[in-house]
């Protein structure tokens, strides 16, 4: 069963390389077919309106949204289906694939079982060469600029993050989450119980993800670093790509960073005078309170706690913003509240009193 089950992934793989081959030599671009799910249960987030808007300058790539929420004064793009539910529906939907109770009573769980969507909803990707899942507090630039279809004929999974993950759609990558893998977590263990893991991501403890589950089981993953991570711990868009020490250390220096979107384009700038710039696949704005003041969905400008259409914002000292200046208030009181930092800081200015009197 084994040796068949490779045959056939090796002959799929040949397809991949002959579909590119032809593309080339007709001069006719035959891109790789992408659907991402996404389940999204609760109040929709004030910025929908500009996801929805930036999955639109994606056209060949096609998103499937299952909620509970009413949709119908947005404008919702043609490559982005709907499917009315709650999440008792799809709790029900997901229990028939399983011979055991699943815990799935509130959104935030459905993280852990995200690497389980290819197995789900098979019949919904089943005309699809990839499959995989995202959230909606990003906003997208040009995807194909970067994941490709060389890359996608290279590799069985794009990304490692749970906020985008894309899959190849084959029955190895559609039942991957069933492995059991020593030192891993095992998809039992997570879906029957109420907590959660980050199984979509790097696991809970000792007790490896999906991740790890990839790296051990020797599965192709493509993880070169394309989006920026907007660090919520942080009032200025310090963003981190991954990626070595050092690359952290140099996109921490950068100053007065914000993004700029143009129809389709995401771009990063930083800098006095904005000069500096950096295309990238996407932006995540993780548990950020953002206030959206645009007009226009198509030329938007991403900073500090609001999305706007005012491109001379950026110019503007982050203190003498109210939202900063509020900011820095609450951030001393959870500082000055937790009593092992108080510890840490009076040590640290003891330390260096000392090393001034040396």
């Amino acid at each position: 069963m084994k040796k068949t089950k490779h045959i056939l992934l090796g002959v799929a793989d040949t397809l991949l390389y002959w579909q590119i081959i032809v593309s080339s030599l007709s001069g006719v671009d035959i891109l790789q077919s992408i659907i991402l799910i996404v389940p999204y249960f609760g109040k929709l987030p004030d910025d929908f309106s500009l996801w929805l808007s930036s999955c639109s300058f994606n056209p060949t790539i096609n998103w499937l949204i299952y909620t509970d929420q009413d949709t119908s004064d947005y404008d919702v793009p043609n490559n982005i289906s709907i499917k009315k539910c709650n999440l008792c529906d799809l709790k029900a939907a997901f229990q028939k694939h399983f011979d055991f109770s699943i815990s799935l009573e509130n959104p935030y769980k459905l993280c852990d079982f995200k690497p389980a969507y290819g197995d789900m909803f098979e019949k919904e990707i089943a005309d699809y060469d990839f499959w995989g899942y995202c959230d909606i507090d990003l906003v997208f630039g040009n995807i194909r600029n970067f994941i490709t279809d060389d890359i996608l004929c290279s590799y069985d999974r794009m990304f490692v993050f749970g906020h985008l993950s894309i899959y190849r759609n084959s029955p190895e990558m559609r039942e991957l989450y069933r492995s059991k893998v020593d030192n891993c977590l095992y998809y039992k263990d997570v879906f029957s119980s109420p907590d959660s893991y980050a199984f979509d991501e790097f696991g809970y403890k000792s007790l490896g993800g999906l991740f790890q589950i990839c790296s051990l089981k020797k599965i192709k993953v493509y993880n070169k670093i394309l989006f920026a991570y907007a660090m919520e711990k942080y009032f200025a868009l310090r963003c981190t790509y991954g990626g070595s020490l050092e690359q952290r250390k140099l996109e921490m220096k950068k100053k007065k960073v914000f993004f700029e979107f143009r129809n389709g384009q995401l771009v990063q700038r930083w800098g006095k005078t904005a000069k500096g710039e950096k295309e990238i696949c996407y932006i995540h704005i993780r548990l950020r309170k953002m206030l959206n003041f645009c007009t226009d969905d198509k030329h938007f400008y991403i900073y500090p706690g609001e999305y706007t259409n005012n491109s001379k914002k950026h110019f503007i000292d982050f203190g003498l913003n109210p939202e900063y200046i509020k900011w820095r208030i609450k951030r001393l009181k959870d500082y000055m509240t937790n009593l092992d930092y108080v510890k840490w800081r009076l040590n640290d200015i003891i330390k260096k009193a000392s090393h001034k009197h040396q």
